[in-house]
């Protein structure tokens, strides 16, 4: 029984320390303007694992809806793509700045105040998920 119970808990703590892996920093969104149904976040990403980790999507109850977005220049004109899985290299960083990756918070629930902070949840491709929280300012 013991030795069950050991190999349970190594399961549990394995699959933990994975997403755990993934540091945010940073954390931040801009106050909502009057009227506005949407937003955006920022911060600093980090992988300092071994593996490549995949996010596959995010998630949130600020807005109805959470995607990684980038800009990308295409004739000339400068607009925003989603990125449906967002590959993060081994020993990497990728910063989410405004005019680059930004997580778009689509259908606010209400306005973003400065003071206020939320969370949202990173999903990546193995299943796990992480949270990451946002400061409004």
């Amino acid at each position: 029984m013991r030795t069950l119970l050991a190999g349970i808990f190594t399961l549990l703590m394995t699959s933990t320390v994975y997403a755990d892996v993934v540091t945010f920093s940073e954390g931040w969104a801009r106050e909502s303007i009057p009227g506005a149904e949407n937003g955006a976040a920022y911060g600093k990403l980090a992988n300092p694992s071994q593996e490549v980790l995949i996010i596959k999507g995010v998630s949130g109850s600020v807005a109805d809806k959470v995607e990684v977005h980038t800009h990308v220049m295409t004739d000339g004109m400068m607009s925003m793509q989603q990125v449906k899985a967002l590959e993060l290299p081994p020993n990497e960083q990728i910063t989410f700045e405004p005019g680059s990756y930004h997580f778009m918070l689509f259908g606010l629930l209400s306005p973003l105040k400065s003071g206020q902070s939320f969370d949202l949840q990173l999903h990546f491709t193995n299943g796990e998920t992480q949270p990451v929280t946002i400061r409004v300012k």
